[in-house]
């Protein structure tokens, strides 16, 4: 198979998440990976949400496949949008090649934003740009009847998760695929982490292991740790 992550410039940080992140997972508890979908082509379509993935996109998904460790079981949740399921499928593929236990286990809420006016939320990304909207929503100054609060959808998936969490057991992965306007607000409401101006490439992400005390988090930038927010499950 092509290694095409090492090949396209855009490659690079699903590379690094790879080679670092995904390689601190503590294997004694179940971790979860929210994982940006592969690289996206929106240029054929009205809505942003109907973007699927480029042929390269396609071949780094099964490429991303063919990096994940070994001897860990993985579901892969994704949201509705074609380009996230797609990308778990090709993910899918990929393990099932070599033999590693793997389920698509299909649409998960709060993937995307489920209460929201698409061409509402368009308008705010034209007029305001990515790093303005991501603090425009995050600090409450979009209708919530138009976008859904940031706050709302980082804490229904925080039960979501949970929730899924306990059919899991050590030694499995919950591959959640979504978008990178999502990633930002769970960061940030569940670690306390923003980096508006430099958002999620593709195949891009971070890992979650949850222990009695504490939360641990991996990304691009190491090893974290942080205590639970009050409304936490």
């Amino acid at each position: 198979m092509s290694a095409i992550l090492q090949k396209v410039k855009w490659g690079e940080k699903a590379q690094i998440f790879l080679n670092n992140p995904v390689k601190m997972i503590n294997r004694e508890r179940p971790a979860i990976i929210y994982l940006r979908h592969s690289k996206a082509d929106y240029t054929k379509f009205e809505k942003l949400s109907d973007g699927v993935l480029t042929e390269e996109g396609e071949e780094a998904a099964l490429d991303f496949g063919e990096q994940l460790p070994k001897n860990y079981q993985y579901r892969l949740f994704h949201s509705p949008y074609p380009r996230a399921r797609i990308t778990a499928e090709k993910i899918h593929e990929s393990l099932n090649k070599r033999k590693i236990a793997s389920d698509v286990l299909g649409v998960q809420p709060y993937l995307i934003f489920s209460k929201s006016n698409d061409q509402r939320i368009a308008e705010y990304l034209k007029r305001d740009g990515d790093y303005a909207f991501l603090l425009n929503w995050l600090s409450r100054r979009y209708p919530p009847n138009e976008l859904e609060s940031a706050f709302e959808l980082a804490r229904r998936s925080a039960l979501n998760m949970v929730r899924n969490l306990r059919q899991s057991s050590p030694g499995t992965i919950d591959l959640y695929l979504t978008h990178d306007i999502i990633i930002a607000p769970l960061m940030f409401y569940w670690f306390g982490v923003c980096h508006p101006k430099e958002w999620n490439g593709p195949l891009d992400g971070f890992i979650l292991q949850l222990y009695d005390d504490k939360m641990r988090y991996l990304d691009k930038e190491g090893e974290h740790e942080t205590i639970y927010p009050y409304w936490w499950v």
